[in-house]
């Protein structure tokens, strides 16, 4: 009996935290995104990318990681914007969350991902630009 009421007490007490965990990175998300116009894929590639020799699969196919592996709307995201500032916010409500954002980037675009590359990569454009290169050069 005491076992039970053990992990009753332990899944509520986790339940709890993750409620307020997300409500505390929703509101930084809104006051983060706040007065940003919210771009679909065709019209964030036209804005930022178009001219510069990226291909709009890279740009999109990074996009798609970033709010699969998030859980959040990048619609209102900018090249700018950087998970060492802006977004740490994301990193930090889960500790593993940049982990499985390498291994998704890997698998989605088959490309290796070094530790060290990883940890120079800190601005959305990062991302973008260094999966641009790393699939011209496999």
């Amino acid at each position: 009996m005491n076992t039970a009421l053990g992990i009753s007490v332990l899944a509520l007490t986790v339940g709890v935290w993750f409620f307020f965990e997300k409500r505390r990175v929703d509101t930084q998300f809104e006051n983060t995104f706040r007065g940003r116009e919210s771009l679909s894929d065709d019209d964030f590639y036209a804005a930022f990318y178009q001219d510069s020799g990226i291909s709009r699969e890279v740009v999109t196919g990074v996009r798609q990681v970033l709010a699969d592996e998030l859980q959040v709307d990048v619609s209102r995201m900018i090249p700018g914007d950087d998970f060492s500032r802006n977004l740490r916010f994301l990193l930090e409500s889960d500790s593993m969350v940049d982990v499985t954002l390498v291994e998704a980037l890997e698998k989605r675009f088959r490309i290796a991902i070094s530790d060290k590359e990883a940890e120079d990569t800190k601005t959305v454009h990062d991302v973008i630009t260094f999966v641009h290169r790393k699939t011209l050069s496999k």
